[in-house]
């Protein structure tokens, strides 16, 4: 274009006149319009299909300045398809019906997919990153290499790598859910901290007399099974666990039965919120944040959100975390609270059908380099996603000591030591696996809240046991069994 300028100017060369300057300033014009739609399409537009991670603070997770930044970094579009809120899996079944995918899927494909991860990378749903190591994903390669354990859950057993996780590396940052108390009860009472399940039911029979309180312990959107908490103290969980390399599911043990006498006697006592068999997450905020329960069983957020409400109430209302509660003073509880290091479904899947892979895998890959990992983490939203959730970010969430030490006390248990990897099961167990599962939930559901609530008299917790072995429970503790032999004679 120089060539063309000095020409104009000087007026030499093809014979200068006003009617070739004319057409030589169209030529300008024409070449600059051109230029600047040249560098409009080479501006890519990537699909990302995903629950709204960021409702609190936008309608569409584009309009979040982290993601805007991005777009200008890495000269992309990115558009993001929302599901309804409560809606995610039934329109991600019919999204996955379409003949259209986006470039990118989040969602849980280990645990929410007919046949489990490895049946949606053969169904064609989301394709291997494998081809793009390590020269495309040059940060996501150091991430594996540098984080040991991190590739077994994010690989599966033939070695494909399906996600770009949301990575969680610290144990303290996955012990956000826990038991807490309303402190200055305890003080009134004159009680000393909980530690065991005896001491809990002498401090809820207190707190029970307290004109104020009408509920001594109430549950996360009355969700019992969301934690280990109480039944914990008896060494099961609600689900499958290991023990020096043996797979049990709690619902099959023993134990069990004394967990379910201890809270159905808690239940006929008035000790346990009443309404826990049919609380909503809204239901359960809008009493949390008024003066009527004693003891939760919340995450660490919570604390400072209902801490705030009832002070407004009562200037000398505190909280303070308490230990999972175990039988014998003293005693180590071998399940508690703890996340896994991945979060499925907030992890980032490339699909198949991805008109964008190379866009796509650079997009995903920045938030693991250095300048994307402080920009995921510096942010003043924060949403969890595919990149590395820095420690000091996650403070920031819990700014207060009490909610600080709530994470380290939560955490003082043996659940890590039980913990299965979900990865290696083959799509064909996992395809039965999930069928088992759906009776074994539906089973559970109901009999654990009728035989606490005194519905069903207590014998009939043999005859939940026996339904729960021809609902197959025994094969899928089988098919876990033969996931960690598979994995140990991998050496993995």
């Amino acid at each position: 274009m120089n060539f063309i300028k000095d020409i104009l100017l000087s007026g030499r060369g093809f014979g200068y006149n006003k009617s070739m300057a004319r057409f030589f300033h169209l030529c300008l014009i024409l070449s600059f319009l051109f230029s600047c739609t040249a560098e409009k399409e080479e501006r890519t537009s990537i699909s990302w299909w995903t629950s709204n991670r960021g409702r609190k603070y936008a309608r569409n997770m584009s309009d979040l300045p982290l993601y805007q930044e991005l777009e200008e970094r890495l000269n992309l579009d990115i558009r993001f398809i929302h599901p309804p809120e409560g809606q995610h899996n039934e329109r991600l079944v019919r999204l996955l019906a379409s003949d259209s995918l986006p470039d990118i899927i989040s969602h849980d494909f280990v645990r929410n997919y007919p046949g489990g991860i490895e049946k949606a990378l053969t169904d064609g749903v989301i394709t291997p990153l494998n081809p793009f190591l390590p020269e495309q994903l040059p940060n996501l390669t150091n991430l594996i290499d540098r984080e040991t354990g991190l590739r077994e859950y994010i690989q599966t057993t033939d070695g494909s790598l399906f996600c770009f996780p949301a990575y969680i590396p610290k144990k303290r940052m996955r012990s956000y859910i826990g038991p807490y108390i309303r402190k200055d009860l305890l003080e009134i009472a004159g009680l000393p901290t909980p530690e065991t399940l005896q001491d809990w039911e002498v401090m809820l029979i207190d707190f029970r007399k307290d004109p104020r309180i009408d509920t001594p312990l109430s549950f996360y959107g009355g969700k019992i099974k969301e934690t280990n908490a109480f039944l914990g103290a008896f060494g099961i969980s609600w689900g499958f666990f290991q023990t020096d390399g043996i797979v049990y599911h709690g619902l099959l043990r023993p134990e069990l039965e004394d967990f379910i006498r201890l809270f159905r006697r808690w239940y006929s006592e008035g000790l346990i919120d009443p309404d826990f068999t049919y609380n909503n997450r809204r239901t359960y905020e809008k009493k949390a944040g008024k003066e009527t329960i004693a003891c939760f069983v919340d995450y660490v957020t919570s604390m400072e959100r209902y801490g705030n409400s009832l002070k407004d109430k009562n200037p000398e209302t505190e909280f303070q975390a308490v230990p999972y509660p175990s039988l014998i003073p003293g005693e180590r509880v071998e399940f508690g609270y703890l996340a896994e290091p991945v979060i499925y479904h907030s992890s980032a899947y490339l699909t198949e059908k991805s008109l964008h892979k190379k866009d796509s895998v650079r997009f995903l890959d920045y938030a693991y380099s250095s300048e994307g990992h402080y920009l995921h983490n510096s942010t003043a939203e924060y949403i969890s996603g595919p990149f590395v959730q820095e420690e000091a970010r996650f403070d920031q969430q819990i700014p207060h000591i009490y909610q600080k030490k709530a994470v380290e006390i939560w955490g003082n248990t043996a659940t890590e030591n039980h913990l299965l990897n979900p990865v290696a099961i083959p799509p064909d167990e996992s395809r039965k696996l999930a069928a088992i599962m759906n009776k074994v939930e539906n089973l559970s559901d109901s009999y654990i809240i009728e035989l606490i609530t005194g519905e069903r008299p207590m014998e009939d917790f043999n005859r939940f046991q026996s339904e729960l072995l021809k609902a197959g429970l025994p094969e899928a503790v089988d098919i876990y069994q033969a996931s960690m032999s598979r994995q140990d004679g991998d050496g993995k």
